[in-house]
């Protein structure tokens, strides 16, 4: 019974729902069924409601359901003209709606109903057209294929003459230019397609696409003669196809077509009649030939234009578009026109552009032009009230009806229009903000950063994107405009690589205000930073982007940092174009001087001083500048006679020819002529001069340096006189203090080491800032070995960023920071792991390296050995702060200990491009670089050899006191400049005398002289290395190094007695044989061997040395005994190969094999294997498997000098000499050796070549 029951509810459910599916199924026949005018009915009551509705959420629900209504309709019309209807109803509802996707979908399904209605036909294209011609150039392909669809269809219709006026659509029609008839308007638009999509590369075929413009064209001008626009484009084709040419070498082709475009669009002037458009044409045209002419005649040809343009606004007084061009060109020749007119043909230009718009008020772009003009004369002539005109233009353009963000093809032109105007705003306040900042005027501060604030957020709501880089770049400089440095550098950095990658790989680039601003914006932030190289990018970028026009004293910026750099000359012309641009004035005069200086020109610096006021600041420093400049370069020339005096050979090449001799300080007073200590006195003077000028900490440095230099000269009443003089401005500054104690010395030239440190005890206990005591003292401390009480009075500095944290004031900060360093180094090499974490633990809180203590973290890590920790926390860093050069090379450090040898390389060649004045980077960059071409040997290329030998020389220049780096330079450049190289070792062995380098320059000294072809230059070079030599055996008689090279020498000089002699009195037996040995005194050799054997000496050294013995004589059972006792001495792989060696190269051959065999069973991954068997079948006589199994060894190791070797004196034996001399010069090039040379001689002798 229950089953029953269940099944009778399980039919019931069935039956029910089949009933409800036949009822929905009859209700959607029904609904279908149903009269679509019933639907179109009750569209127009919605609109209607719609219409009358004062709510805007019922008027848009009203428009909602009558665009149902007709879709409904639309589904339901059984005939494409009632379809036709209701698209078209629907279209005046979304054309009063203003929704354009709608009105779209419209267009295209009234084409697919309809394919002849023009209506839709003409509004679709010019939707489109709009979009394209507003800068959206996706859409030309589509232009394209909709005039060509039209005009079939206009032609079958016979509407080609008819006025397209018909179907003019007031939305889209207000802007509307070109032909009056439909047929040469749907012509010019495809040409217009065509010609875009060939300029912009968008096409296979540039020229081909060019052609079908013309034709396009040439129809336009057929069907109405008077087109202005048929022309224009016909001269752009002109322009374009010479441009084309051009870029493959045809030049003469890209004048031709500049006066064929030239002609034409004057053509089009006799047709236009009362047509301003022409006119305006063909002068743009004559403008921007100008504007591309030579730098010489550029400003000439723009200038001669002028009167063509006043008579244009004569002619056509209404016409806004004719002051328009005017103010164009007076921009442009205000940018060219040289200092004398540029700032008269500005306020023409701005002049004429307020009429453009008094004529137009409701256009958008003059409003956008004139206030860019305003703001460039508040820029470039400092006119203050400029600024606020700017604004006050921007801000009334953004409530025209061309700046609103309203729908439709005209909303990106809006849009574009808007961020302009926007971007113009930002920067505004943006600058004013930053320039108060820097002027201490902060009273309207607030004001303006509510104003970039709001600016910055409307052009986040027109870019959208926050990942869009010009939008990050507007970001970072309102961080920056608020304060926050380090975040607006990290955004602004960001920004700026994404906008530079899609320009192109070299410049020139087109002008680009924005990344010019950015880059600019960079440069200035980060001027006074150490980063001297990544501003120097900023700069070259800002200026190649046209930051001068804006921003001309962006030039001279670039001029300071090329001083910088030492790039003298480059700064003078850089200097010249800035002057005949906008003039001289007093920055770029004291530029000028210290550019002469720099380069030496001291005379041309002296007359120009010479018109400035003598006794204002900046014509005292840079007379001081000039003085010191003219010191060194007297201290220079003097140590260089005295060098020459020494040696005959060269002259001293310690420094680059700026700086001063090596041991200058300890010779200063040797080198002190008349005219010096006429230059000193002077110098002397204009720092007295200076000292009531508020003097920086730098500049209180430089006086203290010049006294030290007094006091090593001996001018010691001068040094008094200054210091008394200084202690009057500055009676705190520690310095001074301590020299004016020592001054009262007996000497102050030989204060005694524990005088002179209560001296300096005395100084700092009066320094009255209590943390800038405590650092000062506990760096004291620090160099004189007392840890203890260094670590105490830097953790009383370290202990104050609890109590201040990031609030510290600027000095203060700097002196905790300097703590910290200290005691975190000393905490490093005492290992003393607890303070070392404290020191941590206090710049992580106080954020001493702006990175939240990840710096200091990461030295440490460094310090215990945990690569993979430092380099994750470095990375971190490095995230936060990208511009950060001792980070890369913190970073490239770990990256070498990780053995990552390319992401070190690169690391440090990044650290060097940001700050490619520093020392310590350019001397790891340097002994990178070297330890690379090293490791790649004889594989280096000639770039290679030139960017190390770069790098080595920026390093010496930049580390001039850095004696092993100078001795890494000298052994650099000795194989090519070997004269050079020998004088840099007689400055170093003078500077710090030493075995080592007396050695050095002996060595050095010998091998030029071995090379040197003047018979002069050879005996002094001997001498030289004799002297060396000497004086090295004088400073210690028994060093090993001394011993084996000044042995080396005398043998080469043929004076093996008194080698035998030295060693001998040294009584070291090992250099003794081994000077027998390389004399050729083999039983000598043996002799001495034997007797070191026979005394129980049979270690590897010696049993290493009877076997070379063995060999030369020929001994073969002595080759057998000795390499089987050194192989059971020391049973190595090395050993093993050299008795095989051996035993080929006496003739043992089964010996060779069988030991080869054993020894291929002990190493059978050792890789010198195959080459040993080639060598072994070559002496049993298999030539051709011996020839076999070394070119397979070649293939693995193309850069084995003894395989080629080998190849070569295989093919030798197989008579194949052309290829025996080519195998034997490869192995020669790779390592150049005396067997070679005799194999290689053999050969040319064989195949009677002589070369």
């Amino acid at each position: 019974m229950a089953i029953g029951r269940l099944n009778r509810k399980v039919a019931f459910t069935g039956f029910a729902v089949v009933a409800f599916l036949l009822l929905g199924i009859i209700a959607v026949v029904l609904h279908l069924s149903q009269d679509p005018q019933e639907f179109i009915r009750d569209a127009e009551v919605a609109i209607s409601a719609a219409r009358e509705a004062t709510d805007a959420q019922t008027k848009e629900e009203s428009y909602k359901k009558a665009g149902r209504s007709f879709r409904n309709a639309y589904d339901r019309a059984k005939t494409d003209s009632l379809r036709e209807e209701i698209l078209l109803r629907m279209l005046d509802m979304y054309v009063e709606t203003n929704e354009w996707n709608f009105i779209l979908g419209c267009w295209e399904g009234l084409i697919k109903v309809n394919p002849n209605n023009a209506n839709a036909r003409y509004g679709r294209l010019q939707y489109f057209y709009i979009l394209a011609d507003s800068g959206d150039h996706r859409y030309w392909p589509r232009v394209q294929e909709h005039a060509s669809e039209f005009l079939k269809v206009a032609e079958q219709n016979d509407l080609l003459a008819e006025d397209r006026a018909r179907w003019s659509i007031p939305e889209i029609e207000s802007e509307a230019t070109g032909p009056r008839q439909l047929g040469p308007y749907l012509y010019l638009l495809r040409a217009r397609a065509a010609f875009e999509m060939a300029r912009l590369g968008a096409v296979t075929n540039k020229l081909e696409s060019l052609d079908q413009a013309v034709a396009d064209l040439k129809k336009v001008q057929e069907l109405e003669s008077n087109s202005i626009d048929a022309y224009l484009y016909l001269a752009r084709v002109a322009v374009t196809r010479g441009d084309i040419f051009a870029s493959q070498g045809n030049l003469e082709e890209r004048d031709k077509a500049a006066v064929q475009a030239e002609s034409l669009l004057a053509q089009a002037v006799d047709v236009a009649g009362d047509n301003p458009q022409a006119h305006i044409n063909l002068l743009g045209l004559k403008l921007a030939l100008a504007g591309s002419s030579s730098p010489e005649a550029m400003a000439e040809r723009i200038e001669s234009i002028e009167p063509e343009y006043l008579s244009l606004i004569e002619k056509f007084g209404s016409s806004p578009e004719a002051y328009a061009a005017v103010s164009d060109f007076y921009r442009v020749n205000s940018i060219y026109s040289g200092p004398l007119l540029g700032s008269d043909h500005l306020d023409k230009a701005i002049e004429t552009g307020g009429q453009a718009i008094r004529l137009d008020e409701q256009n958008v772009p003059y409003a956008i032009n004139l206030a860019n003009l305003h703001y460039r004369r508040f820029s470039v002539y400092q006119r203050e009230g400029e600024i606020d005109k700017a604004m006050e233009v921007a801000n009334s353009a953004l409530k025209l009806p061309g700046a609103q963000d309203t729908a439709g093809p005209r909303r990106l032109v809006n849009r574009s229009n808007r961020y302009n105007l926007y971007q113009l705003l930002a920067n505004c306040y943006i600058e004013q903000i930053l320039a108060a900042r820097e002027s201490g005027a902060e009273s309207e501060i607030h004001a303006w950063l509510l104003g970039a604030e709001e600016a910055v957020h409307e052009l986040e709501q027109i870019l959208g994107s926050d990942e869009d880089p010009r939008l990050v770049a507007w970001q970072g400089m309102l961080e920056l405009a608020r304060g926050n440095r380090q975040i607006a550098v990290k955004k602004m950095y960001t920004a700026y690589g994404q906008l530079k990658a899609v320009k192109p790989p070299e410049p020139p680039w087109p002008p680009d205000p924005e990344f010019a601003r950015l880059s600019y914006v960079l440069a200035t932030t980060l001027r006074d930073s150490s980063e001297i190289g990544a501003v120097h990018e900023f700069l070259t970028s800002a200026l190649i982007s046209r930051i001068d026009w804006t921003k001309p004293q962006a030039s001279l910026d670039y001029v300071a940092v090329l001083l910088k750099y030492g790039h003298f000359s480059e700064a003078i012309e850089n200097l010249e174009a800035f002057e005949k641009r906008s003039g001289s004035n007093k920055r770029s005069l004291g530029l000028r001087i210290k550019a002469h200086i720099g380069a030496k020109h001291f005379d041309q610096a002296d007359s120009q001083l010479a018109a400035m006021p003598p006794d204002e600041r900046d014509t005292i420093e840079l007379r001081l500048a000039l003085t010191q400049a003219r010191i060194r370069h007297a201290q220079l020339a003097e140590a260089q006679k005295k060098m020459q005096e020494i040696s005959s050979v060269a002259p001293s090449q310690t420094t680059d020819g700026d700086g001063e001799p090596t041991d200058s300080q300890a010779d200063l007073a040797q080198l002190m002529t008349e005219e010096l200590k006429s230059l000193t006195r002077l110098e002397a003077e204009l720092m007295e001069k200076l000292l009531p000028a508020e003097l920086d900490n730098v500049e209180q440095g430089a006086v203290m340096s010049a006294c030290r230099s007094y006091i090593a000269q001996g001018q010691i009443q001068l040094a008094r006189h200054l210091v008394s003089r200084f202690l009057e401005y500055y009676p705190d500054n520690t310095s001074a203090l301590v020299y004016d104690k020592m001054l009262s010395e007996p000497d102050p030239r030989d204060v005694p080491q524990e005088r002179l440190r209560k001296i300096e005890e005395q100084a700092l206990s009066r320094i009255a800032e209590p943390i800038r005591k405590a650092v000062q003292f506990g760096i004291h401390y620090r160099r004189y070995g007392e840890g203890e009480k260094a670590v105490g009075y830097l953790k009383q500095a370290l202990d104050s960023v609890s109590l201040q944290g990031q609030t510290a004031e600027a000095r203060d900060f700097e002196q905790i920071t300097l703590a910290a360093n200290h005691l975190l180094d000393i905490a490093v090499a005492t290992e003393d792991w607890q303070l070392a974490d404290e020191v941590t633990k206090a710049a992580r809180e106080g954020n001493l390296d702006s990175c939240q203590g990840q710096v200091f973290a990461t030295r440490l890590a460094v310090a215990k050995g945990e690569y993979g920790q430092a380099l994750s926390r470095i990375d971190e860093c490095l995230a936060q702060k990208p511009i950060f050069s001792f980070g890369y090379m913190l970073r490239s450090n770990i990256n070498a200990a990780l053995g990552n040898e390319h992401a070190s390389a690169e690391d440090i060649q990044q650290a060097a491009s940001l700050n490619p004045l520093d020392g310590t980077i350019a001397k790891a960059l340097a002994s990178l670089l070297y330890s690379r071409n090293l490791a790649l040997g004889a594989g280096v290329t000639a770039s290679q050899v030139a960017e190390t030998r770069d790098a080595v020389e920026r390093a010496v220049a930049l580390n001039p006191r850095d004696l092993p780096l100078l001795g890494l330079y000298a052994d650099y450049i000795a194989p090519t400049e070997p004269l050079r190289a020998v004088a840099i070792r007689q400055d170093l062995l003078k500077a710090e005398p030493s075995v080592d380098n007396a050695v050095l320059l002996g060595r050095l000294a010998m091998q030029a002289a071995s090379k040197e072809t003047s018979q002069d230059n050879k005996d002094a070079l001997f001498a030289v290395a004799d002297s060396a030599f000497e004086q090295a055996r004088q400073m210690n008689p028994s060093d090993r190094q001394m011993l084996y090279h000044y042995a080396q020498y005398l043998r080469a000089r043929g004076r093996s007695e008194k080698a035998e002699r030295l060693l001998e009195a040294s009584k070291d037996e090992e250099l003794l044989w081994n000077h027998y040995f390389q004399a050729g005194q083999y039983e000598d050799a043996g002799r001495v061997l034997e007797q070191l054997y026979n005394s129980g000496d049979n270690g590897g050294a010696v049993l290493r040395g009877l076997l070379l013995v063995a060999e030369k004589t020929f001994d073969k059972e002595a080759v057998k005994r000795y390499s089987e006792e050194l192989v059971k001495v020391e049973d190595t792989a090395q050993n093993n190969l050299a008795q095989i060696g051996t035993f080929l190269r006496v003739g043992l051959v089964k010996e060779a094999e069988h030991e080869l065999q054993s020894f291929k069973e002990k190493y059978p991954e050792e890789p010198r294997i195959l080459l040993l068997q080639a060598w072994l079948l070559m002496r049993q006589g298999q030539l051709d498997k011996a020839l076999e199994l070394t070119t397979r060894n070649l293939q693995s190791d193309p850069d084995n000098y003894l395989a080629w070797r080998l190849k070569g004196e295989i093919n030798f034996f197989r008579e194949d000499y052309d290829r025996a001399i080519s195998d034997l010069r490869k192995s020669k090039v790779l390592f150049d050796e005396p067997a070679t040379r005799v194999s290689l001689a053999k050969a040319y002798l064989q195949a009677k070549r002589y070369e």
